[in-house]
Formats: structure tokens, C-alpha cells, sequence
């Protein structure tokens, strides 16, 4: 990862101790590489549309790829590098902070997330021209756990929990819980429009 100046990190950090309470973390993958899959037909830009997590309404399409995504909050871009995985029936994105560039020295929220080197998970559900990104509910899986429902390890860091658990540990709780609306709850999704394409225009001779 690039270098950033003392102004800027102070303020990512500010950002992620505000926020990184409520997005599930783990210091491994989520995933196993035989459960690793292309995703080619999402590789396009996106229109969010929604506002639900109060951030400022992203001024540019989000562009998703084959192993990135720029996520946008406002005007700023953060790249997120990222491994689409499936589970059954169920399709996720395991994301990590990816590299800033000269222009964003400081990222934005959604790369902020990321900025303790862990990974972060979401469900994507597809259909048409319509995306869903369901979070793993930070609340919901801590409560599971604390009820003993759950068995994943966890570290207590500060406020919040940072989760142990293996690739493989991961894949087995996702087997179970991977199409549950409480841990992927439908009032959290960022929910996305395929941006349209600009038609071509003729050029006369």
C-alpha cells in the first residue's frame, strides 16, 4: 500500500474507530480457493441507490471488476481488491483495502473498514440489472455467539471483536447461515442499478 502523510492517516483512522464497530472483521478469508468463482456478468459500473448508512451519495458509478471494486462515498474513491466466492446457492464478496493512489490520499469510508488488514464479507444477490450487498451483520453474529448458537473465535480489541476464525471455519458457518436474513439482513443492503450505457453517437464524414 502506498504511503499517506500523518494528516491524512489521522483521519482514516478517526473514520475507521467510528466505524468499524459494526462491520464483522477477520484476519483470514472467508473463503477456501476451490469456492472461488469469476462473476463476469457484474464487471461493469453501478449506480447506488441507496442512502441508508447516512454516507454522503456516491457522485460516481462504483466500478466493479474482476478483483477490484472503487467503492465511492461522496467524491472519494476506495479501492477494494476482492474475491467473489460461492456457498451453495449463495454468492459472497470477501474485500480487503486495496491500494490508494496519489490522487485519494486518504480513501473513504468503505475502504476504511478495511484499514487494519482484515477482510470484510457481503451476500450479493443478482437479478438483472439490480444488485443487493448484504453485510454480515456484526450485531446479530456477536449475539449468536455470546448465546453460544454459534462457535467461531474472536478477539476482543477495544469496543469491538475481531474474528480468528479459518477459511474453513468460515465455509462451514456460511453452509448454515449463508441464506439467513438475520445474518444478511435485507435493511442493511446497498442496493445498486446497473449504470446505463451511453449510447454511440454517429459521426458524419
Amino acid at each position: 500500500m502506498k504511503p499517506f502523510g500523518p494528516y491524512a492517516r489521522a483521519s482514516v483512522l478517526l473514520v475507521a474507530t467510528v466505524l468499524n464497530g459494526c462491520v464483522v472483521q477477520s484476519l483470514n478469508p472467508f473463503f477456501t480457493k476451490d469456492a472461488v468463482v469469476p462473476l463476469a456478468h457484474l464487471w461493469d459500473e453501478w449506480d447506488r441507490i441507496d442512502h441508508s448508512d447516512g454516507l454522503p451519495a456516491s457522485a460516481r458509478p462504483w466500478e466493479i471488476g474482476k478483483t477490484e471494486i472503487t467503492t465511492y462515498d461522496g467524491d472519494k474513491p476506495g479501492p477494494l481488491k476482492v474475491t467473489y466466492f460461492r456457498v451453495g446457492q449463495n454468492t459472497f464478496v470477501d474485500a480487503t483495502a486495496g491500494d490508494l493512489d496519489s490522487d485519494s490520499p486518504c480513501g473513504n469510508a468503505w475502504w476504511s473498514f478495511n484499514i487494519r488488514a482484515v477482510h470484510t464479507l457481503a451476500r450479493i444477490i443478482f437479478a438483472k440489472d439490480r444488485l443487493e450487498v448484504r453485510p454480515l451483520d456484526y450485531d446479530w453474529l456477536n449475539r449468536e455467539i455470546d448465546a453460544e448458537r454459534v462457535n467461531l473465535p474472536r478477539t476482543e480489541t477495544g469496543n469491538d471483536f475481531v474474528f480468528t476464525a479459518t477459511p474453513s471455519e468460515w465455509m462451514e458457518f456460511l453452509k448454515k447461515h449463508g441464506s439467513s436474513t438475520d445474518a444478511f439482513p435485507e435493511k442493511e443492503a446497498l442496493i445498486f442499478t446497473r449504470h446505463p450505457q451511453e449510447a454511440p453517437t454517429d459521426q458524419k464524414e
